[in-house]
């Protein structure tokens, strides 16, 4: 069971504008009042444990603004998965826009979602939404398909798109 909005507001302050969560009560012998919420992963994403729970605090934020949690992924404007400010993050449905991720290692044109059609011998640029792969074009060379995708992208996704090539 997820933690109830008056749950969570006895327990964390949030400051909007600065988007970080900090103690209003002493959880433990170490965590105070006033101190920062949670603890920096990896990913680069905040957890904070509540009642024997983790929460990511992205999705908390959501939560602590609305009073509703958020049924869908929650997605960083500017793609710093630790800036929890409300006017960067945005409530998109699950796989939609994976924009913001870096282009993995295996990628051989250097470009999102662009790859090489030997059977055309061109380059290809598609896009994915709602959980369907669009075409968007072949293309002479990958920057020429690089650039096709971009335009797809902010042209569906608006503001949400970060390129990362």
């Amino acid at each position: 069971m997820d933690i109830l909005a008056s749950r969570l507001r006895e327990l964390l302050d949030y400051d909007d504008n600065t988007g970080i969560f900090s103690w209003r009560v002493r959880i433990n012998g170490r965590v105070g009042p006033g101190q920062v919420a949670g603890t920096l992963k990896k990913d680069g994403r905040r957890r904070i444990r509540i009642d024997g729970k983790d929460y990511f605090a992205h999705r908390l934020a959501i939560f602590y603004a609305t009073g509703k949690w958020p049924i869908a992924d929650v997605r960083h404007r500017n793609g710093k998965s630790d800036d929890n400010v409300q006017n960067n993050l945005h409530v998109c449905q699950r796989g939609d826009f994976n924009g913001n991720r870096a282009v993995t290692t295996r990628n051989t044109s250097g470009h999102r979602c662009v790859n090489y059609d030997k059977a055309k011998a061109k380059w290809r640029a598609r896009i994915c939404v709602d959980g369907k792969w669009r075409h968007v074009g072949y293309f002479n060379d990958p920057e020429t398909a690089g650039a096709a995708y971009w335009r797809a992208v902010k042209t569906i996704y608006g503001e949400f798109a970060i390129p990362k090539d």
